[in-house]
């Protein structure tokens, strides 16, 4: 599954949503996956405490994956420039 290269998106969808482990952080809403069930999961690049992208050292990201109970109670933040962003 391929994913959204960060540095080429000029403004973040910014969402407030608990990920697996209870805890509430915000993310950079990056799509869904809809298999034609019931359920349907987000993908999410979660944002540091500045609000920046977490990108690892190897050039991984930290996502997060929200679905059920969990999207429901999900809030958009709204959309902020994307401090990564390199113009093509």
């Amino acid at each position: 599954m391929a994913y959204l290269d960060v540095k080429k998106i000029s403004f973040l969808n910014v969402w407030q949503y608990e990920d697996g482990t209870g805890v509430q952080r915000n993310g950079a809403m990056l799509g869904f996956s809809d298999f034609g069930g019931s359920d349907i999961t987000y993908r999410y690049h979660r944002l540091d405490e500045s609000g920046n992208p977490i990108i690892y050292a190897n050039g991984g990201i930290a996502l997060d994956l929200v679905s059920g109970y969990r999207l429901k109670a999900a809030k958009r933040i709204g959309n902020k420039p994307n401090p990564l962003f390199i113009p093509a």
